[in-house]
């Protein structure tokens, strides 16, 4: 599962984004589908890419 979201005070559809990415199996009660889906996130930052302005995070808990 990749998880993408807007961060900051930019514009959502060009700004800068947090990338969660967690395999699917992993996740307890997971809706089905596409669509948002809110919660909280618990992890450690793995990269910064000042290109595409794309923060990737690797979770150890999320929480709904």
């Amino acid at each position: 599962m990749i998880s993408e979201a807007p961060y900051g005070n930019t514009d959502p559809a060009t700004g800068s984004k947090v990338v969660i990415t967690c395999a699917r199996r992993y996740i307890r009660n997971m809706p089905e589908g596409e669509g948002p889906m809110l919660g909280r996130c618990l992890g450690w930052v793995e990269s910064w890419d000042p290109i595409t302005a794309r923060l990737l995070f690797r979770p150890i808990a999320l929480f709904r």
